[in-house]
């Protein structure tokens, strides 16, 4: 029986000590530079398990997270991440960030597209572009570029 009780008051104890430890939430925004909200962005905590994906008003919301200083990493696929780093947060008080990401500018090299037409056709049909053609052309996607 006394092994019982001190077995209930340790547990007991230990739940008190957890519920001790208070949490908090980190929200915010993530746009483009041009002020347009990014959708699926990750934002997560860097070194944790913890994070979120942007909503259609770029929108994130990260919650549980203990009083710590923290990284935070914002990517998204064709804009460079971006990092806050040595973000600081205090327990029982929400943080609001607001992150810009700006767009990948890449450099396209030669494009070479090769199709084989059915079987009844007997050649081959080849169009190569130079990185010079690209940059000269006024297309906006590759089918405006092969036409």
């Amino acid at each position: 029986m006394r092994t019982f009780i001190s077995i209930f008051i340790f547990i007991l104890i230990f739940v008190i000590g957890l519920s001790a430890q208070s949490t908090t939430k980190v929200t915010g925004y993530v746009f483009s530079v041009d002020g347009q909200p990014l959708e699926n962005v990750n934002v997560i905590v860097v070194g944790t398990a913890y994070g979120d994906a942007t909503d259609n008003r770029g929108y994130f919301e990260i919650k549980d997270i203990f009083a710590g200083e923290y990284t935070l990493a914002v990517s998204h696929v064709g804009y460079n991440q971006d990092l806050k780093e040595h973000v600081i947060i205090t327990k029982d008080v929400p943080l609001k960030l607001t992150f810009y990401l700006h767009p990948v500018i890449g450099i396209l090299e030669d494009i070479v597209i090769q199709a084989d037409r059915d079987s009844t056709a007997d050649s081959a049909f080849k169009i190569t572009l130079s990185s010079d053609d690209i940059k000269n052309h006024s297309a906006r996607t590759l089918g405006e570029l092969l036409v």
